[in-house]
């Protein structure tokens, strides 16, 4: 049984927004056959897997969602559902209370300015008015931060931004998939600072803040060795056409061949257990992202910019110019 496994299913590549830092310049009409997705949803459920977050695109360009919500509320899965928010309707929240186990995860991006420029003019205003809503209801939300070049001057607003609306505010770090991502592309060193800064606010002031770099949060804080990824571990993501995928920036990147991930189905277990694309993946290393690993240096096992070995250079460096001064 799989209770320690949570999924992501991909339901839709359509989405309403154009987003400066999304790897799809295009987001074709593609949607999960709903038959398919509740067969996935079942198949999942019977196997003891008890979470799922439903992603996309956008989810409410999904044309089934509130059938696909109420399936995996009759299995009793917890659900999170990664939305942009410019979409979600009174009725859609009317519906979505009465949603047992619900987490709404909300992408914004900075401060209105910042997050309409990235995102598109007026994205910020609807977004922020859903949640607010969403909160009303007794909905529960969290927000997602995507730290690039641009944003990277507004994170403290931003966390007191989300600390005045009582919800947590999650970062990770952008990742240039696109010739034109550069400009995005934040200076490694300026990263490690905001994470620093990042840590000290959640133990000093006890801000909801949630930091997507693991390996490096249990270096700062002294605890044993963790690993950057947890795809393969505890994580599995099931893409567009049904296929298992270890990590999907891997796939965005180009790293898989067609046909070379495997298609999900009861045996899923095993396949995931055994299977050389997956056994693959955790041989390698796991202690950084070998998806940044892949875009910066062509290899998966090569140089991570944001990742640990960075982190304690720069973090040697740190305390010898400091012990210098």
């Amino acid at each position: 049984m799989f209770s320690h496994l949570g999924a992501e299913l991909e339901i839709t590549t359509d989405c309403n927004l154009r987003c400066r830092h999304c790897y799809d310049e295009t987001h074709p009409v593609r949607h999960m056959p709903i038959e398919t997705a509740n067969q996935i949803i079942g198949i999942l459920s019977d196997n003891g897997v008890c979470e799922i977050s439903l992603i996309g695109g956008e989810p409410f360009r999904y044309p089934w969602i509130m059938e696909l919500l109420e399936t995996c509320q009759n299995r009793d899965m917890a659900i999170n559902l990664v939305s942009n928010a410019t979409l979600i309707t009174d009725e859609i929240i009317t519906k979505l209370a009465t949603t047992k186990r619900l987490v709404m995860v909300i992408s914004l991006d900075g401060t209105q300015e910042i997050h309409d420029y990235i995102r598109g003019k007026g994205v910020f205003q609807k977004a922020d008015a859903t949640i607010r809503k969403l909160i009303a209801t007794n909905i529960a939300c969290e927000v997602i931060f995507t730290i690039n070049s641009i944003n990277a001057s507004v994170y403290r607003e931003f966390i007191e931004y989300s600390e005045e609306l009582g919800i947590p505010c999650n970062f990770s770090i952008f990742k240039p998939f696109r010739e034109n991502h550069q400009d995005l592309t934040l200076d490694p060193d300026k990263f490690f600072e905001i994470l620093i800064d990042l840590m000290n606010m959640r133990i000093k002031k006890k801000y909801k803040i949630g930091l997507a770099s693991a390996a490096i949060v249990a270096e700062l804080l002294g605890f044993p060795p963790r690993n950057e990824c947890r795809a393969t571990k505890s994580g599995l993501v099931i893409n567009i056409d049904g296929r298992m995928v270890t990590c999907p920036s891997l796939e965005t990147a180009g790293f898989y061949q067609p046909g070379q991930l495997p298609v999900f189905d009861e045996n899923f277990a095993r396949t995931w257990q055994e299977h050389e694309v997956f056994e693959n993946f955790r041989n390698s290393n796991l202690r950084e992202c070998q998806a940044r690993a892949f875009l910066f240096s062509g290899d998966v096992n090569g140089y991570d910019p944001y990742g640990l070995t960075a982190f304690i250079k720069y973090w040697e460096n740190r305390k010898a110019v400091t012990q210098e001064t």
